[in-house]
């Protein structure tokens, strides 16, 4: 073997485990984006996709064991660490939409009703974070969709602690429009 076949030779074995150890303590962790109460995992859609079949074998079905229900239809909802309080307003950089956070308590219903003149002028849309039957639920659905409001149902939880609000009713606008004295 030639003196400089050699001398590469013996490099390489030398210095292969430094590379390499450092291109795997140089790998980077996946960041998670966020992580709650209504985070579901990827992993069984991971799996899906590396065990995918032909195009023309593939079922449009969630993975075994996932079921699929509306919320609507897993009432009463209740949110963990969102309560009733004085309505508020926050300002949220980046928002590009009003948004505002309520729940069919009292004083949610009497603050909507209030306010959601205000609301469809800004064009807020709704979540609705506390609900305990469907048939009052669809009902005040209904009604703000006649005033020219969507509300949707969803768990709180996640909004909480996305933007660090504990209680509800909430509203949520970007920058713009809490500088042109948007207010409760």
């Amino acid at each position: 073997m030639p003196h400089s076949a050699l001398l590469t030779l013996s490099l390489l074995l030398v210095f292969a485990p430094v590379v390499l150890a450092e291109a795997v303590l140089t790998q980077k962790r996946p960041t998670v984006v966020y992580e709650g109460r209504s985070t579901i995992p990827a992993q069984p859609y991971y799996q899906r996709l590396r065990n995918q079949q032909p195009a023309s074998a593939r079922r449009l079905t969630p993975p075994a064991g996932a079921s699929v229900q509306a919320l609507e239809d897993r009432l009463p909802l209740q949110p963990d660490t969102l309560r009733i309080g004085t309505p508020a307003l926050k300002t949220v950089n980046g928002l590009v939409r009003p948004l505002f956070i309520m729940g069919m308590d009292d004083v949610s219903l009497n603050w909507f009703q209030a306010a959601a003149e205000g609301l469809v002028a800004i064009g807020a849309k709704g979540i609705v974070v506390q609900a305990t039957d469907k048939s009052a639920w669809l009902d005040l659905k209904e009604r703000a969709r006649a005033t020219g409001i969507d509300l949707m149902l969803l768990e709180g939880d996640s909004i909480a602690e996305g933007y660090g609000v504990d209680s509800y009713p909430v509203v949520f606008v970007g920058p713009e429009l809490a500088g042109q004295g948007a207010h409760e």
